[in-house]
């Protein structure tokens, strides 16, 4: 799957998304961070949740979620997403 694709950026994709997942009966864990620089603490923590579900769902923070004294020390959210989902363990 292309991972531009698995990039979810409106809640109605979400929701057809997840809708589609339990009618297949399957498990949806949802975390969520920042995930700036992907580092051993973040694989960890979503190697984690994936075992606790079928289906991992991750929220990447937008930028007015960022405190505004450390926002230009952040990539873009489109960035971070990319990122994020290009891991195995993304759904």
């Amino acid at each position: 799957m292309n991972i531009s694709s698995k990039i979810l950026s409106r809640l109605d994709e979400l929701k057809k998304c997840t809708e589609k997942v339990k009618k297949e009966n399957k498990r949806v864990v949802v975390c969520l961070g920042h995930f700036n620089v992907i580092h051993p603490g973040h694989l960890r923590f979503l190697e984690f949740a994936k075992k606790h579900g079928d289906y991992l769902i991750v929220v990447v923070l937008g930028e007015k979620k960022l405190d505004s004294a450390i926002k230009d020390k952040f990539y873009h959210v489109q960035e971070r997403a990319h990122g994020v989902t290009s891991l195995e363990y993304v759904d």
